[in-house]
């Protein structure tokens, strides 16, 4: 279910509106547009601000415009829509009608690889954070994919930083880009 301010939206199953694990929810650069990752159900699901279900998409699969475990959304300036999966070991860009417009990255432990990325922010200078899970690391890099910054364990280096992400999951940006990151097993 999604809880919306004293309101709910679907109920468990596969069917449209239905959920299977919703995970990630983003608010579009209008305010006008709700995207939701439901998880089991491998779909992207895009309400309007009642909660009316507008379009959904997506399915399980590792082709393009198919998903594996979406795990979060974040939307950049001109209203793409990137999505970390978190089996396929990728993020998938979309335009808001769920087109798929690129992927970035792919399984492994180099810069710009990923192995299991939950959490995903974007700032107001379109710069891509992505929380690269079981690589222990937060990748930061343009919305094409080029590297800019890593924290955390660099390539195959097994050793961690002194900032190391052990299990970081998800990541937000304030405005005056100060970075939060959940790190469960540090409490």
């Amino acid at each position: 279910k999604v809880l919306v301010h004293k309101s709910t939206w679907g109920t468990i199953g596969s069917g449209p509106g239905e959920f299977r694990n919703p995970y990630g929810i983003a608010l579009d650069n209008e305010g006008k547009h709700i995207y939701v990752s439901d998880c089991l159900n491998a779909t992207i699901k895009k309400y309007d601000y009642k909660g009316k279900l507008l379009k959904e998409w997506g399915s399980y699969g590792e082709a393009r415009g198919q998903l594996r475990y979406p795990a979060d959304i974040a939307i950049d300036s001109k209203g793409l829509l990137y999505v970390s999966e978190e089996v396929n070991h990728r993020i998938q860009v979309f335009d808001s009608d769920g087109k798929s417009v690129r992927i970035i990255g792919k399984k492994g432990v180099k810069s710009g690889e990923f192995n299991s990325p939950l959490g995903l922010a974007i700032d107001k200078e379109d710069i891509l954070y992505v929380v690269d899970y079981l690589n222990r690391r937060i990748q930061k890099m343009d919305v094409n994919g080029k590297v800019l910054d890593i924290w955390g364990l660099k390539d195959d280096i097994k050793t961690y930083e002194p900032d190391g992400f052990k299990s970081a999951y998800y990541i937000a940006i304030s405005d005056s880009g100060k970075v939060f990151v959940t790190n469960p097993s540090a409490n």
